[in-house]
């Protein structure tokens, strides 16, 4: 059902059942490049603080991480395509850009939460789920176009703040490193069956990539040389298709996650409904919202993310109190120097809007954009 609603996209909840109890679930809030890592912090700090006294923690307190087995950002086991990952009933629990490549079945296992906190005589037993408990999931996708925006922004900043795009680094490799090992394997074989995508569009991005990177005039510049100082809005070209096709398993490999993002929501959608269908007892509930959400209206999308999680275990003034501060808190990141929040600042609102005039009618990058934003539209 929808809660609320933005310029282009509702806040949609899957399964969403009230009242109920926080500790019966594991509770996943996912987030892609690059405000969202602040965002979803933010949140978290927030819901921890706040679940507290009804017994929720997360995986922010470093003396309770330690014994949960974290889902890794953009990895996945070779032979399941999906990550590994254990986490207990009564913990939420930040997922960066995971890899949701494996079957429904499979998926299934490794969002079902175990029944209880590892300890040191039965770290070797982690593999069985509680039936008793379900999951929520809160997913926070991007509208593609403003996603490859604030990838751009985000890297092409003086100075910048990732060190290793001035290393020697290949933004178009789509190689997926197992443990930063060679496989030899795409993220794209995996995905782009899942999303039903046209490969020749693919490709013809990933011939941009390569057509612009490191050619002839450029041959020994860095990925950030190429983002300062290439003619037009090419930075932007290859900086977003590099978001399209880019690999996996490396801290420099953050590619890749507009795909990983699209098929996340996919794969999701796709889960629920075979829950649904199969009349499964697991309750596995989901709420999607879009960034624009957060960055634009944070007190109604804070409070619908409070709901989703606390329900009424969390009185209404204090929902609206914790909203009221969440507010306050990305205003004040927002208008200040944060380095993953670059919406606001000066540089990126001279050029922003000439550049997404210009991404949208780009004959290469438009068309799977567009392809992204509608599956987006329907699997939210």
């Amino acid at each position: 059902n929808t809660t609320t609603t933005d310029d282009n996209f509702p806040i949609k909840k899957r399964n969403a059942r009230h009242p109920e109890n926080p500790l019966d679930y594991n509770i996943f809030i996912i987030h892609y490049h690059k405000s969202g890592h602040a965002i979803a912090n933010s949140f978290v700090k927030l819901l921890g603080r706040e679940g507290k006294g009804a017994g929720l923690h997360t995986t922010l307190d470093k003396t309770k991480r330690k014994r949960i087995r974290e889902i890794r950002k953009r990895t996945h086991d070779m032979n399941t395509t999906c990550p590994r990952g254990h986490y207990p009933c009564g913990y939420a629990s930040i997922l960066t850009a995971p890899d949701f490549f494996c079957s429904d079945d499979v998926l299934d296992d490794v969002l079902k939460p175990v029944s209880a906190l590892p300890t040191d005589s039965n770290l070797g037993r982690m593999n069985s789920q509680s039936t008793a408990c379900g999951t929520k999931i809160i997913h926070m996708v991007r509208d593609p176009f403003e996603m490859a925006l604030s990838n751009y922004f985000y890297h092409s900043q003086s100075p910048t703040p990732e060190d290793w795009v001035e290393k020697d680094y290949n933004p178009c490799d789509t190689e997926y490193y197992h443990h930063g090992r060679h496989t030899n394997t795409t993220n794209l074989n995996l995905i782009l069956p899942t999303l039903s995508m046209s490969r020749s569009r693919i490709d013809a991005v990933d011939s941009l990539c390569h057509s612009l990177f490191q050619n002839p005039e450029t041959k020994k510049a860095s990925f950030y040389d190429h983002l300062l100082n290439l003619e037009g809005i090419d930075g932007l070209r290859l900086s977003t298709s590099r978001q399209i096709i880019g690999g996996g398993g490396k801290t420099e490999h953050a590619g890749g996650d507009l795909l990983r993002m699209t098929n996340n929501a996919v794969k999701l959608h796709q889960l629920i409904n075979q829950n649904e269908g199969n009349g499964t007892s697991r309750s596995l509930q989901i709420m999607t919202t879009f960034m624009s959400q957060w960055v634009h209206d944070p007190y109604n999308t804070t409070m619908a993310a409070l709901d989703f999680v606390l329900g009424d275990k969390l009185p209404q003034n204090r929902k609206q109190a914790v909203a009221i501060e969440y507010q306050q808190q990305y205003e004040e990141k927002a208008s200040g120097e944060h380095v993953h929040i670059t919406s606001t600042k000066e540089f990126v609102r001279d050029r922003k809007k000439e550049l997404m005039d210009l991404l949208k009618v780009d004959h290469v990058l438009a068309p799977v954009l567009n392809e992204i934003q509608e599956l987006l539209r329907l699997h939210s």
